[in-house]
């Protein structure tokens, strides 16, 4: 019997779905700032710096909220067997871009092919530091199961004593001191941290019970003390650790930066749409991976985007900020245009099928 991937979850919550979808670009946003040599090379102090920094900050909880998502959709109040096909599939479309990228981008720039080089992106998670959101995802994706039981199975007044818990303690005492080991929040510990808080959210049924007006009253609180500290605010000392400018936008664990995530992810659970806007959420949503794939792939990261804007950052507003929207708008088409022929070719290949076969044949049930 064949089923169709959409029939596995018939309670889409296309909010969230598109939340994801502006994750994704936030994502691209974030990368041609960074990477792309704006934020370091911007006059402190002028109109430009001030608002390219309130764009940055905006956008720099993407990390967050897409694990946050992962913990919101996965929980369940009946407990299903742990698909892990959908790991595969995951870890194939990384190797497919790791591998993909690497040809194309050496063809397009006149770079050599060789065969050891080639041996290396076939093993992405080992050899390219830039995937590392894929590493820490991965060891998080294999936790799912025992991650998943432990919170079904847990009072609400000890999840959300819990929740209250991982704020203080962990969030806000490594922006003064990293004892956890979260390496600003790139490892599988903070991650594992984000999804039970993002099912937390979903089983104690936040969404439910803080109205618009807060969410917005929050989420303005958080980009603007953010913000403010990174244009105004002092430097001095916590127990000979540093406070400064950077502290609540360097790593994905800040309390604000968290509270940003947390924020769009209640508020993005309750939207509902016309069904032209979820066919086009539909569209979109399932290559967002990929965006992340292709923008951080190390030649692309390396080669195309490393300083791109670089001579736009000293000029005024109106001309940088144009020109990185363009981009990022431009790019996150592209990539979505770009996974929509993986997909294809996974689909001729029945990828789906043959992954589910060689874990499940004792199952009738293959997915299309």
């Amino acid at each position: 019997m064949l089923i169709k991937e959409s029939d596995l979850n018939t309670e889409r919550n296309y909010g969230i779905e598109l939340l994801r979808i502006i994750a994704g670009l936030f994502v691209i946003v974030y990368h041609a700032l960074g990477q792309g040599g704006v934020l370091e090379n911007l006059i402190e102090g002028t109109l430009s710096f001030k608002i390219v920094w309130l764009i940055g900050i905006i956008s720099y909880c993407a990390v967050d909220v897409f694990v946050l998502i992962s913990g919101y959709t996965s929980i369940s109040i009946i407990e299903k067997e742990y698909d892990w096909s959908k790991l595969i599939l995951l870890w194939l479309e990384v190797l497919y871009y790791s591998v993909v990228v690497y040809i194309g981008f050496s063809l397009i720039k006149g770079f050599s092919i060789t065969p050891g080089v080639l041996l290396s992106y076939f093993f992405p998670i080992m050899n390219l530091s830039e995937y590392w959101f894929f590493a820490s995802y991965l060891c998080l994706m294999m936790l799912k199961p025992l991650l998943d039981k432990g919170i079904r199975n847990t009072n609400e007044n000890t999840l959300k004593t819990l929740f209250i818990i991982l704020i203080l303690i962990v969030s806000i005492y490594t922006i003064i001191v990293d004892r956890f080991f979260l390496i600003l929040g790139q490892s599988p510990y903070w991650f594992v941290v984000l999804y039970v808080m993002g099912a937390i959210i979903k089983k104690c049924e936040f969404d439910k019970k803080i109205s618009n007006l807060k969410l917005m009253c929050l989420w303005a609180g958080f980009v603007l003390l953010t913000w403010a500290y990174k244009c105004y605010g002092p430097v001095f000392y916590i127990f000979n650790h540093r406070i400064y400018d950077r502290t609540f936008i360097s790593s994905y664990t800040s309390p604000t930066i968290l509270g940003c995530a947390i924020v769009y992810v209640i508020a993005f659970s309750r939207m509902k749409f016309s069904d032209t806007i979820n066919k086009i959420i539909r569209f979109a949503s399932p290559s967002v991976f990929a965006i992340y794939l292709i923008n951080t792939h190390p030649l692309y990261w390396n080669y195309e985007l490393k300083n791109k804007f670089l001579e736009y950052a000293p000029r005024r507003i109106s001309v940088l900020l144009p020109k990185i929207l363009i981009f990022c708008v431009s790019f996150f088409l592209f990539a979505i245009l770009i996974d929509k022929i993986r997909q294809y070719i996974f689909q001729k290949l029945q990828i789906r099928n043959k992954v589910y076969k060689l874990l499940y044949t004792h199952k009738s049930k293959i997915i299309k």
